[in-house]
């Protein structure tokens, strides 16, 4: 009872929010990157439920979109086209957005003489897995230049941004495209051994250029009191509270808000090639 009254819920809403239990997060960074990042909201949702929540993962964006169709997860963090798909076929609900977009940055070594997209051709670049939002953009981005990916340009494809990235330094490919959001959280890592050719929203094309870059959602099970409840928390916290400004800030996010019937539409164009991919992966 005494978690009831801290919160001032009823037994219903209690039940309702006893089901978050895990913060399922959609796979762009390896797992310990992960849990390093949103311990923060990890332990905010803790002191604010009563309960331990914990930060989880999948091994790849296939496996992590399946276990949202079985309904795995209440409470997600997706890349923002997954999330439109989860929204409109396993009635997922979009919570909340970040007030920045995002972009898909090309990077090379910092020693690299290239200067413009076309002197890549002949070159291969890492990019994230098929299914990635970020991975539709960089073929985007090679098409506007003349670049065919896989004729002009081959791509290989990484289970995270990181991995694309540290292939580059490594010598094994000659350019990667990530998020730019992973672009600052890898920072430290990168400095001075790559560098920023260009970006996404440079380029034009039948793709938006930026989107917002992730969706916080809640499974249809979760009633809406306490998905109202759970948004409440979230938001106060990214928001109003020095430990949660700390945590918005080390993505560039400048704050959380609530999404709304734009941000989701926005997203369609991306649907197509990404539900080709899970009908290739699935057959």
């Amino acid at each position: 009872m005494l978690m009831l009254i801290s919160l001032n819920l009823s037994p219903a809403q209690a039940y309702g929010l006893a089901s978050v239990r895990e913060i399922a997060i959609f796979p762009y960074l390896s797992p310990q990157k992960l849990v390093q990042l949103y311990a923060p909201l990890s332990k905010a949702l803790t002191s604010q439920l009563g309960h331990p929540v914990r930060v989880v993962s999948a091994p790849d964006y296939t496996s992590f979109m399946e276990r949202l169709r079985q309904g795995e997860y209440t409470l997600v963090i997706n890349a923002a086209h997954m999330a439109r798909v989860a929204q409109l076929d396993y009635g997922y609900l979009p919570l909340l957005r970040p007030q920045t977009d995002l972009e898909a940055v090309l990077l090379v070594s910092s020693q690299a003489p290239y200067t413009e997209i076309s002197q890549l051709r002949g070159a291969t670049a890492g990019v994230p897995s098929r299914t990635a939002l970020i991975t539709q953009m960089a073929s985007q981005m090679f098409q506007e230049s003349g670049l065919e990916p896989g004729i002009d340009i081959k791509l290989i494809h990484h289970p995270t941004h990181s991995s694309a990235a540290m292939d580059v330094i490594q010598g094994n490919t000659q350019a990667a495209v990530i998020s730019s959001r992973a672009l600052d959280q890898l920072q430290d890592r990168l400095a001075g051994k790559l560098r920023k050719l260009t970006g996404s929203s440079q380029i034009s094309g039948t793709l938006p250029g930026r989107t917002a870059p992730i969706i916080y959602q809640v499974s249809p099970e979760l009633d809406k009191t306490s998905s109202a409840r759970l948004a409440e928390i979230i938001l106060d916290f990214a928001n109003n509270s020095e430990a949660g400004r700390k945590f918005i800030d080390q993505f560039g996010y400048q704050g959380l808000r609530p999404t709304n019937h734009d941000d989701m539409q926005s997203l369609d164009p991306f649907l197509p090639a990404l539900r080709r991919q899970q009908g290739e992966v699935r057959h």
